[in-house]
């Protein structure tokens, strides 16, 4: 695209944040929506947070936008390093399968320029849903199930795959129970039928459960980190709970997931990254990290 900067060199981005030895407790930007970057950066320092995922809307713009100013990016840059935070992926969630084709083109058109955008924030993660065959992508839709929206899927990841091999990007796919992706073990099949290093896990515990294998906590966890743990290049600390057959995703340690397991799996397969918060309330952040800080300490078990 016009006007972007060639980008090379997947193990000078992605291995910066390998070098992390400590595992660190981040959050989702968008739980602090305010007017500017330096507001809502200077509220998450605040809270004791130093790693993000970030996201658009944290600054009231588009998710996926067309164009960003440069000056605004330089000035995302500028308070990241004022408020020493450091962005480890950007969110670029798009309907990798959408039904509508005009909508899915457009929207592939648009990711080039979001591996242009996290390379300038310095992001070496973008994150990813596989999508679904419901105009909302968050729906399920039975046609996820057939073999034709599974090459779909696969379709869409090689074309967006080129854009991040362009600027040295790695793609984080999260498993999503409404998605076409919707467990580990397809989550493996899709790994190994793309066989690319720039595609990776994002790795969300509460994902991976519904009413159904919710009483499965701890061996549906484990199983999932058999098959993926591996290929984890980010992981989320997500929590839900079942109210009138429904899931209600709440922050961590206010719900079913067994975090100490969590915690642990991703330390015997090597993560060594943040886990980003997310699914919570600005109000519950600072509860829900000294919840972790406890999971990490050995404190809580």
């Amino acid at each position: 695209m016009k006007g972007f900067t060639s980008f090379i060199g997947i193990e000078k981005s992605y291995n910066k944040r390998k070098e992390v030895k400590e595992m660190k407790i981040g959050v989702f930007s968008k739980v602090y929506v305010r007017d500017s970057c330096e507001e809502a950066f200077s509220d998450i320092a605040r809270d004791g947070i130093h790693d993000v995922q970030f996201n658009f809307e944290t600054i009231r713009k588009d998710p996926l936008p067309e164009h960003v100013e440069e000056e605004l990016l330089d000035r995302i840059n500028e308070c990241a390093e004022k408020y020493s935070i450091r962005i480890d992926a950007l969110s670029g969630t798009f309907n990798m399968i959408d039904p509508d084709p005009d909508r899915k083109e457009k929207a592939i058109r648009q990711f080039e320029y979001q591996c242009y955008l996290a390379h300038r924030l310095h992001a070496p993660v973008i994150t990813l849903c596989t999508g679904s065959k419901n105009e909302n992508k968050w729906k399920w839709d039975d046609r996820n199930l057939e073999e034709a929206s599974y090459r779909e899927l696969l379709e869409t990841t090689r074309i967006i795959l080129e854009f991040a091999h362009k600027y040295g990007i790695v793609l984080g796919v999260e498993p999503e129970p409404t998605n076409v992706i919707n467990d580990a073990h397809k989550a493996r099949r899709y790994l190994d039928d793309i066989a690319d290093e720039h595609l990776k896990i994002v790795m969300d515990g509460a994902n991976l459960f519904t009413e159904k294998n919710i009483d499965r906590i701890d061996e549906v966890l484990k199983e999932s980190f058999s098959l993926l743990g591996k290929d984890v290049c980010l992981a989320h600390g997500k929590d839900l709970y079942i109210e009138n057959r429904k899931t209600v995703y709440t922050g961590s340690g206010m719900g079913k997931i067994d975090f100490p397991l969590f915690v642990s799996l991703l330390i015997e397969y090597g993560y060594e990254g943040p886990i980003i918060m997310h699914g919570l309330k600005e109000e519950d952040v600072v509860t829900c990290r000294n919840y972790l800080e406890g999971v990490m300490d050995g404190k809580l078990c």
